[in-house]
């Protein structure tokens, strides 16, 4: 079921840092099945959350959006990117040189393809 619940938990057993683990705002849509993982924003430098598509309605239509938190206002943000087609249930992995790094997943019609976030770059 689609949630805009936001909560960012530790993979690892390490402390979450307190920007990151205080009140979160909800997530701007409802969705299900998104990618998630971490990137170096290029505003900041600072290393963010980011969130890219994922399914939106009941019936989970994908979208082609990506929002990052900023850990400042504990807030989503727009990422200033789209996904190449609107999708959700990636295959999904960070990588410190690519950031988030997204392949295959279900949309208008099934096509496998990559995308890696320009943000990390």
């Amino acid at each position: 079921m689609a949630s805009t619940y936001a909560d960012i938990v530790s993979l690892n057993g390490s402390a979450v840092p307190a920007c990151m683990s205080s009140a979160i705002a909800d997530y701007p849509n409802a969705v299900t099945s998104a990618a998630a993982g971490i990137i170096t924003h290029p505003g900041d430098g600072n290393k963010r959350v980011i969130i890219c598509g994922g399914g939106t309605t009941t019936n989970a239509n994908p979208t082609d959006k990506c929002y990052t938190l900023n850990p400042s206002t504990a807030s989503w943000e727009l990422a200033g990117l789209t996904l190449p087609e609107p999708m959700m249930d990636s295959g999904r992995s960070y990588d410190e040189n690519w950031g988030l790094v997204m392949a295959g997943g279900l949309f208008v019609f099934l096509f496998p393809y990559l995308i890696a976030s320009p943000l990390s770059s």
